[in-house]
């Protein structure tokens, strides 16, 4: 009856990878090796975290036949499988392998430890690049290939949007100083083998504090200079330029304060409108229309009872607790007719992004590599304004507030 059980079970899970449909998973209850033959003493071709997620094929004498998540196929030892995850680590797992964390209650991880390492549709170099990850980004894995250049499976649970990257591209989690030392060891390296850590210790410094940042990209610079190659690198002048302006960054609360001081407000066809203090009067006279479905708004702490919006402005407003109805600007382009004044500096569309960073280098943050010419600037404890530019200008302003 076992044995049946076992075949229906793979004729299912078969039928369902023949027409490429959804992946039904079991999940082993104890880590182990896949092997390549029914055999401890063939070769082993991974390993499994405990709760991996696999298809069951066949039943083979002592060992199932599975398929696991990065699509190979082998051998494991019988084991009880479970149709669905609990709770529980294994803490006889191989860190080397799973990295639970400090505690060792996180999910098993890796890190990517390249630049712009792209995610493959299919488990080969030749299948299409479904987006581009960058370096320190961790990564969740529950199958680890032993082979040379071997595929982990990084994609969704049903395996309906399918991602994979080369195992050999994930490591520990990089530091600024790490990569540094290895940049200062390849120096009798080749040039391509420098130009690669050297931006690895670029992407890594636009998230470092920013004296790192800074030194970072002056090295770039200088490797470039050497090389005779600067036509590669056509901002290095504008990133450090913001670089050496935010060095020496406020404190959150002297950013508040500074803030606070700057008396911070929108004009709007010479109106002069304060967040969560405008009026519907005010927002007819700045000619957006009233919209009462709320489709997808707004954030955790705010839902608006309507809004107002024209295709650069859109205002939300809610009833408050006191029975004040007051909007907050959510989404604003700047043009001739809309615009921020931030301690005296009116920020347009004719603002440029270099005058920004001068006067508000010390108060914003970035992230560069995934959101590059965009600013944030804290508004309370939960809020945040963020400055998007292009061309060199002020483009659009977004004010959201975080859960």
């Amino acid at each position: 009856m076992k044995n049946t059980l076992l075949f229906l079970m793979a004729f299912t899970y078969l039928s369902f990878c023949g027409y490429g449909q959804q992946w039904k998973a079991a999940y082993n209850t104890q880590w182990c090796y896949l092997y390549k033959s029914a055999d401890i003493h063939s070769e082993q071709l991974g390993v499994l975290a405990n709760q991996a997620s696999l298809m069951v094929i066949d039943a083979v004498k002592d060992f199932y036949k599975v398929q696991v998540s990065n699509g190979d196929i082998g051998y494991i030892l019988h084991q009880e499988l479970r149709s669905s995850k609990i709770g529980t680590t294994d803490n006889n797992e191989p860190i080397h392998y799973f990295n639970r964390g400090i505690h060792g209650t996180q999910a098993p991880h890796r890190f990517v430890n390249v630049s712009r390492l792209s995610t493959r549709s299919k488990p080969n170099i030749q299948s299409p690049i479904v987006k581009v990850l960058p370096i320190n980004e961790i990564i969740f894995l529950d199958y680890v290939p032993l082979y040379n250049d071997g595929w982990v499976y990084i994609g969704d649970h049903f395996h309906e949007k399918p991602e994979y990257i080369q195992y050999k591209y994930l490591g520990e989690q990089l530091t600024f100083n790490t990569v540094l030392e290895q940049y200062r060891k390849a120096a009798n390296s080749s040039i391509k083998e420098q130009k690669n850590i050297v931006e690895r210790l670029v992407e890594i410094g636009w998230k470092d504090k920013p004296a790192n940042t800074l030194k970072a990209l002056q090295m770039l610079r200088n490797f470039h200079l050497e090389n005779g190659s600067m036509s590669q690198i056509p901002t290095i002048d504008f990133d450090l330029f913001l670089a050496e302006h935010r060095l020496n960054p406020l404190s959150w609360e002297d950013k508040d304060a500074f803030i606070r001081k700057s008396d911070m407000h929108i004009m709007i066809k010479g109106q002069k409108l304060y967040n969560d203090k405008i009026t519907e009067q005010q927002a007819i006279l700045s000619g957006a229309v009233k919209n009462t479905f709320m489709s997808d708004m707004l954030e955790c702490g705010f839902l608006p009872d309507f809004t107002y919006f024209s295709k650069d402005l859109l205002i939300a407003f809610a009833e408050y607790e006191n029975g004040d109805i007051n909007g907050i600007i959510y989404k604003m382009n700047f043009n001739e007719d809309q615009a921020i004044i931030m301690g005296g500096h009116k920020i347009d569309h004719q603002y440029s992004e270099k005058d920004f960073i001068r006067a508000f280098g010390k108060i914003i943050d970035i992230d560069w590599t995934a959101a590059p010419h965009c600013y944030t600037i804290p508004n309370g404890d939960t809020g945040l304004y963020i400055f998007t530019f292009k061309n060199g200008f002020a483009h659009a302003c977004e004010m959201i507030e975080l859960c």
